[in-house]
């Protein structure tokens, strides 16, 4: 599954996508953010809703080796990040 991502924090997020996995799922997800060399694998994530537009994923285990520092870290403070 591909698609822009939205509302991105340390513990989620929404991509569009026109396909429906069902409520509870659980995936592997790769976040290409821009600038970044590496992707930033979530290794575990949750799909907590589902619509015909997009998708609602809670991030449930990252990666160690691919969690992001600096600016583009979701979890750092908004004022810090690139908008």
């Amino acid at each position: 599954m591909r698609g822009p991502s939205g509302n991105l924090s340390a513990k989620g997020c929404r991509i569009d996508s026109i396909i429906s996995p069902y409520t509870g799922m659980q995936l592997t997800v790769q976040l290409h953010i821009p600038g970044e060399s590496r992707p930033i694998v979530i290794d575990n994530a949750a799909v907590r809703w589902s619509e015909s537009a997009g998708i609602g994923l809670e991030f449930l285990t990252v990666a160690p080796a691919s969690r992001p520092t600096g600016p583009h870290d979701p979890a750092a403070p908004a004022q810090d990040r690139p908008s």
